[in-house]
């Protein structure tokens, strides 16, 4: 991505140069002495130049400074970033995202109401924050492919093994996963399996630290030592008779084109996260390659692509509260589409993969990029409190009145009746027209609903927009 900004910047007239340092996160104290900082910022300021840009990764280092750059922009890949090294910073001139959903998210922060001064935040939050579309890389750089530097092309042993049998096989490779959700799902797969008599396992292929951290609790460590959410994953795999090294199969960083060998292979890919994704590059690739995707929808997943093209969202509240056995309509679902009818999910894929050919593109890139950076000339305009509105946060993916109970990308709850009618009655009024500023005890209350990620402020020209994800069994969720 940062090769295909450089040089989309050079094709619209910029001299481009690059600081970048990879840490390696080990006990040697040399990583944690601030000298090759001090020496990437010095590379940097040895020259003023006309714009900045920054990354996530950049604020760990050190915050966006004036000095040496026009103009900075920090552009954001997710939402997990250190805050107080943006928030609030007049250094930064613009914030871009790689999504839609991001773009809303920050601005949802920004755009905190401050009800003593009467004023946002940053009264600016909705002009400075637009969001650039990203290129597929192994459609628009196939040049470019991530090979041995950043992960091994060759497949291990139990991985060539598993892609040789006859097992039904699943992608799961993710820091973000669900566990909870995850295992439910496989091992539900495997009961119907065993029911059906098809002489079949369904196994799933995770990162080596997942099948280690499982393999310890279950095997190498005394029940009595186990944490109480492993518990009933070991006794459900004594009654199918079943191992996790018959259900997992782990796996090292891989170069792409070892990465798109296992995608190829998988009938399923399960993408539940408990942390909100800012953009999706890997089901974008899964379903390129003819796997569907199986998510929660946390963060962009819910908005990659359009329904029917091979990512299915599929979340319920009981999911959510912890009823492991809600995940059954899931499995139920992956079941079909891989065993007794794979056609509907194959043609999902394929259009899918039409639709990211001509979405994630690097002219569509090209087209973001020029747009954000004709903005840089334009003042941004402010916007007054009293004007803005209140809405659901765009982390809220669903928020039901009857249970009370709101399901975020950050933390879902179930509010109070007191809440949950306060909530009711706010949602869409005028910032300046709420009755409950007059009441110090309700205000507290709305407090509470904007830390929680609940509730956000728009004005009315720039309301989340509306987007339906995907959907399993005709349900859709969110605000």
């Amino acid at each position: 991505m940062n090769a295909a900004l450089r040089e989309l910047l050079a094709d619209l007239g910029y001299e481009t140069s690059c600081v970048s340092r990879v840490r390696n996160l080990n006990d040697d104290i040399t990583d944690w002495v601030p000298l090759p900082a001090a020496r990437a910022i010095q590379q940097m300021w040895s020259e003023p130049v006309d714009l900045e840009i920054r990354d996530n990764t950049s604020l760990i280092s050190f915050p966006p400074p004036r000095r040496g750059a026009h103009r900075n922009v920090l552009f954001l890949h997710a939402i997990l970033s250190p805050g107080q090294q943006w928030f609030g910073n007049d250094a930064i001139d613009r914030y871009w995202a790689c999504s839609d959903y991001l773009r809303q998210v920050i601005v949802s922060f920004l755009s905190l109401p401050d009800w003593t001064r009467g004023r946002l935040f940053d009264p600016r939050a909705f002009s400075i924050v637009g969001s650039v579309t990203l290129p597929l890389p192994h459609l628009e750089m196939p040049g470019t492919l991530i090979e041995s530097a950043n992960g091994t092309g060759e497949l291990p042993a139990p991985a060539v093994a598993a892609l040789a049998g006859q097992d039904v096989l699943g992608y799961c490779v993710s820091t973000k996963i669900d566990q909870r959700a995850t295992y439910s799902i496989l091992l539900a797969l495997n009961q119907m399996a065993l029911e059906s008599g098809i002489g079949r396992r369904f196994r799933l292929f995770v990162e080596n630290y997942l099948y280690d951290d499982l393999r310890r609790w279950l095997q190498d460590r005394p029940p009595a030592e186990m944490p109480p959410e492993f518990a009933p994953l070991r006794l459900y795999l004594a009654r199918l008779g079943l191992t996790i090294d018959d259900l997992l199969i782990p796996l090292p960083l891989l170069a792409q084109p070892a990465l798109f060998e296992i995608l190829r292979a998988c009938r399923f890919s399960l993408q539940y996260h408990w942390l909100p994704e800012g953009f999706g590059l890997l089901p974008l690739e899964a379903v390129c390659h003819g796997c569907p995707v199986y998510t929660n929808g946390a963060g962009n997943l819910r908005y990659l692509l359009p329904a029917g093209c091979g990512i299915n969202v599929f979340e319920t509240e009981a999911m959510v509260f912890g009823d492991a056995a809600a995940y059954l309509a899931v499995a139920q679902r992956i079941f079909q589409d891989t065993v007794v009818d794979p056609e509907p999910a194959r043609a999902a894929c394929r259009r899918g993969a039409e639709h990211i050919a001509a979405t994630y593109t690097r002219e569509a890139m090209r087209r973001d990029l020029g747009a954000r950076l004709a903005e840089l000339d334009e003042p941004p305009s402010e916007h007054d409190l009293d004007a803005a509105r209140i809405v659901l946060n765009p982390m809220v993916r669903a928020w039901n009145p009857e249970t009370r109970r709101v399901i975020s990308d950050w933390r879902s709850v179930e509010l109070s009746p007191d809440q949950a009618a306060l909530l009711q009655e706010i949602l869409g009024q005028r910032c300046g027209e709420l009755e409950c500023r007059r009441d110090p005890a309700a205000m507290t209350v709305v407090d509470g609903f904007l830390d929680r990620g609940i509730i956000a402020v728009f004005p009315a020209e720039a309301l989340p927009a509306a987007s339906a994800p995907a959907s399993l069994a005709g349900e859709r969720h969110g605000g």
